[in-house]
C-alpha cells in the first residue's frame, strides 16, 4: 500500500482527497509503489535551489522526485522517496494551459509517484509509458 504525507509549510489549498485517489491508482498501476512517499510543497525559489543542488540546473521547474537509493528500482522498507512540487509554478502552469489547478497538482505528485517507481522520459519510449500512465491516473481521478 502506498501512503503519502503532506508536508505544507505554506499553508497552500490542496486537493487532499484527490491526492490520496491519485496515490491509490499509481500504486494499482505500479505496484512497486508500496511504502511512504514524503510530498513537499515549495515555492519557486525553495525548488530552484533544490534543482541546482542536484540536478545543476540553474532554474525553477515544476517537480522534483528523489528515489530513496537512486537506483531505478525501490529498495525495501517504508520510506520510498521524496517529491518537491513547486506551488506557485504548477498554478501558473495550470493556467497557462487552460486546466484546473486541482488537476495540475495531481498531475504533478502522478509524475513524482512514477519517477520514484523508476519510471523516466529521457527517451521516447519511456516518455510515451510514463506519460501515458500519468494521464491515464489524472484521468480516472477527474471522471
Amino acid at each position: 500500500m502506498l501512503k503519502i504525507f503532506l508536508n505544507n509549510p505554506g499553508g497552500y489549498s490542496l486537493p487532499r482527497r484527490r491526492f490520496l485517489a491519485a496515490a491509490k491508482a499509481a500504486g494499482k498501476i505500479k505496484k512497486n509503489l508500496k511504502g511512504v512517499v514524503e510530498v513537499n510543497f515549495v515555492a519557486d525559489g525553495e525548488i530552484k535551489k533544490l534543482n541546482q543542488r542536484w540536478r545543476k540546473k540553474k532554474r525553477p521547474t515544476d517537480v522534483l522526485a528523489f528515489a530513496w537509493g537512486e537506483t531505478k528500482k525501490i529498495v525495501e522498507g517504508d520510506f520510498l522517496g521524496q517529491i518537491f512540487i513547486a506551488y506557485p509554478w504548477a498554478v501558473r502552469q495550470a493556467r497557462q494551459c487552460g486546466q484546473k489547478i486541482e488537476a495540475e497538482l495531481v498531475r504533478l505528485l502522478v509524475h513524482g509517484l512514477l519517477h520514484i517507481a523508476g519510471l523516466d522520459h529521457k527517451r521516447p519510449a519511456e516518455a510515451k509509458k510514463m506519460f501515458s500512465s500519468q494521464e491515464k491516473i489524472v484521468s480516472e481521478i477527474f471522471k
